[in-house]
């Protein structure tokens, strides 16, 4: 009895095996043909009628297709003593790579159709509307006039320099209308001579910086309205704040030019140098540099070699006594 069970129980078991392999082939066999008649729909013309959305929808039915195939093969490979054409296979991948491709190459393509665009938009707006976008965003800069007073260069160049030097929508050219618009006095005189042309933009600014952008001058002009504020009227808040006001002016100017020692020393230089005759004022002046602020010691010096040399001109002019004779 227990062989006449066992031999049943086999027996069952073979039948069984034949009847899943041959679903499971059957299985196979679909797949591929699927995949095979997908391939041969998608030519070029197909292709290029599908939009984003129909090409990830079918790039991801492959995908499940061969995950499928895949999974057929490994059970009859697992339940059987059959080896599976070595053809299918090979079939069933070139079809996969096939589609697979086409439907990445496309989706890339559109990709950079769209980047391509958006680039080629960003190069136009900026190219052809930059005007509009940044210069409806703050007021006009109002340029103030430059006369030639060397303490207002520094203000008025570096509005300049902002609003007009910097501006790269405007040519030389109409730079140098707004320059010449915004001088008059001694200012405008300095470049008066020069036609308003491109190449002589240049010219101009480097002829008004020989001119004013002189940091010497500069320092002795603040250091000498200092020394030329109004004495403040007796109990007088409104004269008492003027005097504040335009003294700290002049002091946070200096800050910019020099240290608060050559600041000491150009009061104190200013102070004596208003003492000197005419000559020796003269000869002090000569020796100063545009680009370089004096200091005390300087001056120091200065007065000792000028004692010196005229002791010793006194000394050789001086008649001689009737007992040398």
């Amino acid at each position: 009895m227990a062989t006449k069970n066992t031999s049943s129980s086999s027996s069952n078991e073979a039948d069984k095996v034949p009847s899943n392999f041959s679903l499971c082939f059957k299985k196979v066999a679909s797949i591929n043909k699927q995949l095979e008649d997908i391939n041969n729909r998608l030519t070029a013309d197909e292709i290029n009628n599908l939009d984003e959305a129909d090409l990830s929808v079918r790039l991801e039915y492959v995908e499940k297709l061969n995950q499928n195939f895949e999974q057929s093969v490994s059970f009859l490979e697992e339940t059987s003593d059959v080896d599976m054409d070595d053809t299918i296979r090979s079939n069933f991948m070139t079809s996969y790579f096939e589609v697979t491709a086409k439907l990445k190459r496309k989706l890339g393509a559109n990709t950079n159709q769209r980047a391509a665009f958006r680039s080629s938009t960003l190069r136009q707006f900026s190219v052809d509307e930059p005007v509009t976008v940044r210069k409806t965003r703050l007021p006009e800069l109002r340029i103030p006039q430059f006369s030639g007073s060397y303490t207002e260069w520094p203000a008025f160049f570096a509005m300049f320099s902002t609003a007009i030097a910097s501006d790269m929508d405007l040519s030389n050219l109409e730079k140098f209308q707004h320059l010449k618009t915004s001088l008059t006095g001694a200012a405008l005189d300095t470049i008066s001579s020069l036609e308003p042309t491109d190449s002589n933009y240049e010219k101009a600014i480097d002829l008004l910086k020989n001119r004013f952008d002189n940091k010497l001058l500069l320092f002795q002009t603040h250091i000498k309205e200092i020394f030329g504020l109004h004495s403040v009227d007796k109990n007088s808040a409104l004269s008492l704040r003027q005097l504040s006001d335009k003294l700290n002016a002049h002091v946070r100017a200096l800050d910019t030019i020099c240290s608060k020692e050559q600041m000491a020393d150009g009061l104190l230089i200013y102070l004596i140098t208003s003492k000197l005759d005419l000559q020796s004022l003269a000869k002090w002046e000569e020796h100063l540099h545009n680009d370089k602020l004096p200091s005390w010691d300087s001056l120091s010096s200065f007065l000792d070699r000028r004692c010196r040399m005229l002791e010793n001109l006194e000394s050789s002019i001086k008649p001689k006594s009737p007992n040398h004779q």
